[in-house]
């Protein structure tokens, strides 16, 4: 791990929660700290939806015809970082590791938004137990002038915002 992302957990530990302002933050800065892989700055992040299913349950004896609901298993959609294409490897070998069923590819990730002038962290989502589901690279056009972008899609067995 380098000494960046050491700080960073530093800085993590030492928030309890999300810092509340009456302003709403701006999305363009932020920090991605992936256990074991270095260099994890990225250029676009989608954050996952959260969501509980409802179960829907009626007794015989209710006096009316409606159903109960409650609240059911809880899931979380997939993490999606992208970053410009450099050379390294590290994502694909990391979704490589996971394809073929290697149950050590499984990896805390932190995504740090930071205040505007990136002083302090404001919000953390932490995924843990996370392993990537598809790896993908942008299109070569030999005539245009994009980024190449590399996309790689994660799964996580919980979310937290704290």
């Amino acid at each position: 791990m380098t000494w960046c992302c050491c700080l960073w957990n530093k800085i993590i530990r030492k928030i309890t929660m999300a810092v509340f302002r009456s302003t709403p933050y701006e999305n363009r800065r932020f920090q991605v700290d992936i256990s074991g892989i270095t260099g994890s700055g990225f250029s676009e992040v989608i954050l996952p939806a959260m969501g509980v299913d409802v179960v829907e349950f009626r007794e015989g004896n209710d006096p009316t015809a409606s159903v109960r609901k409650l609240p059911g298993a809880t899931h979380f959609g997939n993490l999606i970082l992208k970053r410009g294409f450099k050379g390294s490897l590290e994502l694909y070998q990391w979704w490589l590791e996971a394809s073929t069923g290697n149950s050590s590819t499984r990896r805390n990730i932190s995504v740090i938004l930071l205040s505007e002038d990136a002083s302090q962290p404001v919000a953390t989502w932490q995924f843990s137990d996370a392993f990537p589901t598809k790896y993908s690279v942008s299109e070569l056009n030999a005539r245009g002038c994009d980024v190449l972008i590399e996309t790689i899609e994660i799964v996580s067995d919980n979310v937290q915002l704290i």
